[in-house]
């Protein structure tokens, strides 16, 4: 995502409408996954990716291995969560919809929402609790984007150490056919 996407989103996070928040949530969950796809496979105009549902796009990166098998839990229960409040307009979404989806989370990523989830649940005024409830439903949907986002740079940075390594094995091969080239016959 560019620096411009994150400041949408981080606009986006921080209404007070949480409804909203997933629902724009999960566009940018789901834009980043299709970008990690896309950088991901050798040959992405092979897949049209808008045709894939997103379970589907999650299975797809745990198996060509972007996202461990344990990272995909946290995307699929933010995915139903993020169904039920599109088909059901008068489903819930509250404390126990995000902590159900801060149980999904793996470790590593728990570890970054620990503080906010811990006090998101000590307070008993009405208002604290919202506001810490929006603060951590904006955390999760961060972290997720922000996942997606580092498993792409760590692949850009493969491509280029690839791409740095085929420069000088053709430099090489250049020079070594040079070198026959001029070698009395």
């Amino acid at each position: 995502m560019e620096q411009s996407d994150w400041d949408q989103l981080r606009a986006h996070l921080n209404e007070d409408d949480p409804f909203g928040m997933v629902i724009r949530g999960h566009l940018y969950t789901d834009f980043g996954l299709n970008t990690l796809l896309e950088t991901a496979l050798r040959n992405p105009e092979a897949v049209d990716l808008s045709r894939l549902t997103f379970p589907t796009k999650v299975s797809l990166a745990v198996g060509i291995g972007v996202f461990a098998p344990e990272e995909a839990a946290p995307f699929l229960k933010f995915n139903a969560l993020r169904n039920r409040l599109a088909h059901d307009l008068k489903a819930p979404i509250g404390e126990r919809q995000v902590n159900e989806l801060f149980g999904a989370m793996p470790t590593n990523m728990r570890g970054i929402l620990e503080a906010t989830h811990a006090t998101a649940n000590a307070s008993q005024e009405p208002q604290v609790r919202l506001e810490r409830f929006l603060t951590m439903l904006a955390e999760i949907v961060a972290v997720l984007c922000a996942l997606a986002e580092r498993r792409r740079g760590h692949i850009l940075a493969k491509k280029e150490e690839w791409d740095e390594l085929m420069k000088r094995v053709r430099e090489t091969v250049s020079r070594s056919r040079s070198a026959r080239s001029k070698e009395p016959g």
